[in-house]
């Protein structure tokens, strides 16, 4: 799955757990589910692709022997200074971002692949390394790379960000005045 709809599968998990709660998505918490649905990408393909120091784009940050610990931190650190919604924010983001990469190559590659849950317990059967052509585009696929499951594929991402942009702007934007603040901030 693309960066943008990880975001939008993350924020519209987020904007419901707080309205459920009576309240609207903070901007801490928008920025916190944010981050944690885009975390374990940002911890795993560097260290894969360029660092090769990860079997796999998809390994250690997105093993769930490394996902229960991480989140259970974030939890008690977030109680302690009770602020529990910045680490349910940052959980719901994490937590989502696994089955969303499971649907995902299952929906472009029609493969159920989900070892990578338990790596390293499990190996990466076909993962070598890992590049941006093999997270996204099938061995020998390249020149279908426009064909009709791609573009359904694409089409579904594109409505989850647009329905996660309709949310945000029903929340009131959470978040965005503190970004255009630091943003004046920066140049003046």
């Amino acid at each position: 799955m693309w960066p943008p709809a990880h975001a939008a599968i993350g924020y519209l998990a987020y904007s419901f757990w707080s309205r459920h709660g009576g309240q609207t998505p903070s901007s801490g918490g928008v920025v916190l589910v944010v981050f944690g649905s885009l975390f374990p990408d940002l911890v795993d393909k560097p260290l894969a692709w360029w660092v090769g120091v990860l079997p796999a784009g998809r390994s250690l940050a997105h093993s769930l022997v490394f996902v229960l610990p991480v989140t259970a931190v974030v939890l008690v650190v977030a109680i302690k200074l009770q602020r529990l919604e910045y680490g349910v924010a940052f959980t719901l983001g994490y937590a989502l971002h696994l089955p969303a990469d499971v649907l995902g190559r299952f929906l472009v590659r029609g493969e159920v692949s989900a070892e990578f849950l338990l790596w390293p317990l499990l190996s990466l059967p076909g993962e070598t390394g890992g590049s941006l052509t093999y997270e996204l585009v099938p061995d020998g696929a390249l020149p279908e790379l426009f064909g009709s499951v791609w573009i359904a594929y694409a089409g579904v991402e594109l409505l989850l960000v647009c329905w996660a942009l309709v949310q945000y702007r029903f929340d009131g934007y959470p978040g965005l005045a503190t970004v255009r603040a630091g943003a004046r901030f920066g140049y003046s």
